[in-house]
Protein backbone atom coordinates (compact mmCIF):
# COMPACT_ATOMS: atom_id res chain seq x y z
CA UNK A 1 0.00 0.00 0.00
CA UNK A 2 2.96 2.06 0.83
CA UNK A 3 4.09 1.69 -3.42
CA UNK A 4 0.97 2.74 -4.02
CA UNK A 5 0.40 5.78 -2.29
CA UNK A 6 4.17 7.35 -2.97
CA UNK A 7 5.04 6.32 -6.72
CA UNK A 8 1.74 5.14 -8.39
CA UNK A 9 -1.03 7.65 -7.06
CA UNK A 10 1.41 10.66 -7.76
CA UNK A 11 1.74 9.64 -10.82
CA UNK A 12 -1.99 8.86 -11.87
CA UNK A 13 -2.45 12.27 -10.88
CA UNK A 14 -0.13 13.99 -12.83
CA UNK A 15 -1.08 11.63 -15.94
CA UNK A 16 -4.89 12.75 -15.08
CA UNK A 17 -4.34 16.58 -14.76
CA UNK A 18 -1.84 16.18 -18.31
CA UNK A 19 -4.21 13.63 -20.24
CA UNK A 20 -7.62 14.94 -19.44
CA UNK A 21 -7.56 18.04 -17.46
CA UNK A 22 -5.47 20.24 -19.78
CA UNK A 23 -6.75 19.34 -22.97
CA UNK A 24 -10.62 19.71 -20.78
CA UNK A 25 -9.74 23.19 -20.20
CA UNK A 26 -8.66 23.99 -23.77
CA UNK A 27 -11.38 22.27 -25.81
CA UNK A 28 -14.01 24.30 -22.92
CA UNK A 29 -12.31 27.56 -23.83
CA UNK A 30 -12.29 26.50 -27.94
CA UNK A 31 -15.92 26.03 -27.39
CA UNK A 32 -17.41 29.10 -25.34
CA UNK A 33 -14.88 31.20 -27.95
CA UNK A 34 -16.48 30.11 -30.59
CA UNK A 35 -20.11 30.38 -29.32
CA UNK A 36 -19.07 34.08 -28.52
CA UNK A 37 -18.00 34.85 -32.08
CA UNK A 38 -20.98 32.91 -33.35
CA UNK A 39 -22.99 35.50 -30.78
CA UNK A 40 -21.15 38.24 -32.07
CA UNK A 41 -21.65 38.07 -35.38
CA UNK A 42 -25.22 37.54 -35.61
CA UNK A 43 -25.44 40.33 -33.02
CA UNK A 44 -23.14 42.90 -35.29
CA UNK A 45 -24.71 41.13 -38.79
CA UNK A 46 -26.78 44.44 -39.03
CA UNK A 47 -23.76 46.72 -38.57
CA UNK A 48 -21.51 45.14 -41.03
CA UNK A 49 -21.59 48.21 -43.37
CA UNK A 50 -20.71 50.19 -40.67
CA UNK A 51 -17.82 48.09 -39.75
CA UNK A 52 -16.22 47.80 -43.13
CA UNK A 53 -16.62 51.35 -43.24
CA UNK A 54 -15.06 52.13 -40.41
CA UNK A 55 -12.23 49.34 -41.10
CA UNK A 56 -11.64 51.38 -44.75
CA UNK A 57 -11.40 54.72 -42.73
CA UNK A 58 -9.02 53.37 -40.08
CA UNK A 59 -6.87 51.95 -43.07
CA UNK A 60 -6.57 55.08 -44.91
CA UNK A 61 -6.29 57.24 -41.65
CA UNK A 62 -3.26 55.07 -40.79
CA UNK A 63 -1.92 54.82 -44.18
CA UNK A 64 -2.20 58.95 -44.34
CA UNK A 65 -0.51 58.89 -40.77
CA UNK A 66 2.71 57.29 -42.21
CA UNK A 67 2.90 58.89 -45.04
CA UNK A 68 2.30 62.57 -42.87
CA UNK A 69 5.60 61.17 -40.57
CA UNK A 70 7.95 59.67 -43.63
CA UNK A 71 7.62 62.69 -44.59
CA UNK A 72 7.92 64.59 -42.01
CA UNK A 73 11.17 62.62 -41.29
CA UNK A 74 12.34 63.26 -44.40
CA UNK A 75 11.93 66.42 -45.03
CA UNK A 76 13.77 66.97 -41.41
CA UNK A 77 16.86 64.58 -42.80
CA UNK A 78 16.95 67.16 -46.09
CA UNK A 79 16.60 69.92 -44.17
CA UNK A 80 19.73 68.29 -41.82
CA UNK A 81 21.85 68.14 -44.59
CA UNK A 82 21.46 71.32 -45.86
CA UNK A 83 22.43 72.91 -42.89
CA UNK A 84 25.64 70.81 -42.34
CA UNK A 85 26.52 72.00 -45.90
CA UNK A 86 26.33 75.28 -45.21
CA UNK A 87 27.90 75.65 -41.95
CA UNK A 88 30.98 73.58 -43.85
CA UNK A 89 31.10 76.29 -46.24
CA UNK A 90 31.74 79.02 -43.75
CA UNK A 91 34.84 79.22 -42.45
CA UNK A 92 35.27 79.58 -38.54
CA UNK A 93 37.38 82.59 -38.73
CA UNK A 94 34.79 84.83 -40.55
CA UNK A 95 33.74 87.64 -38.78
CA UNK A 96 30.20 88.55 -38.70
CA UNK A 97 28.83 92.32 -38.39
CA UNK A 98 26.31 92.76 -35.73
CA UNK A 99 24.31 96.15 -36.62
CA UNK A 100 23.62 98.00 -33.34
CA UNK A 101 21.22 100.29 -33.15
CA UNK A 102 23.16 104.33 -33.27
CA UNK A 103 22.66 106.74 -30.10
CA UNK A 104 19.89 108.72 -31.67
CA UNK A 105 19.71 112.11 -30.53
CA UNK A 106 15.92 112.95 -28.73
CA UNK A 107 15.40 115.99 -31.51
CA UNK A 108 15.82 112.97 -34.48
CA UNK A 109 13.25 110.92 -33.26
CA UNK A 110 10.86 114.29 -33.84
CA UNK A 111 12.23 114.60 -37.09
CA UNK A 112 10.39 114.19 -40.48
CA UNK A 113 13.37 112.22 -42.22
CA UNK A 114 13.78 109.52 -39.07
CA UNK A 115 12.53 105.57 -39.42
CA UNK A 116 13.12 103.52 -36.64
CA UNK A 117 15.06 101.23 -38.73
CA UNK A 118 18.24 100.51 -37.24
CA UNK A 119 20.27 100.21 -40.68
CA UNK A 120 18.93 103.50 -41.84
CA UNK A 121 17.55 105.54 -39.37
CA UNK A 122 17.76 108.85 -41.02
CA UNK A 123 17.41 108.96 -44.93
CA UNK A 124 19.06 112.36 -44.89
CA UNK A 125 22.21 111.27 -43.07
CA UNK A 126 22.54 107.84 -43.05
CA UNK A 127 26.21 107.63 -41.39
CA UNK A 128 25.74 110.09 -38.52
CA UNK A 129 23.17 111.93 -36.90
CA UNK A 130 23.70 114.79 -34.85
CA UNK A 131 21.96 117.23 -32.30
CA UNK A 132 22.02 120.30 -34.72
CA UNK A 133 20.94 119.15 -37.83
CA UNK A 134 20.27 121.84 -40.47
CA UNK A 135 18.06 119.71 -42.25
CA UNK A 136 15.65 119.13 -39.56
CA UNK A 137 12.26 118.95 -40.25
CA UNK A 138 9.24 118.53 -38.26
Amino acid sequence: MNWFREKLLPGMVLVSVMAIFVPGILFLSAGLSSNLVIFLAEVLKPHRKLINKSIYLGTNTALLGIAGISGCAAVATIYDTITDRHTEDIPETQNIEVFEKPNIPYRCTKCKYYSDNPLLPCAVHPIEMKEDCQDWGA
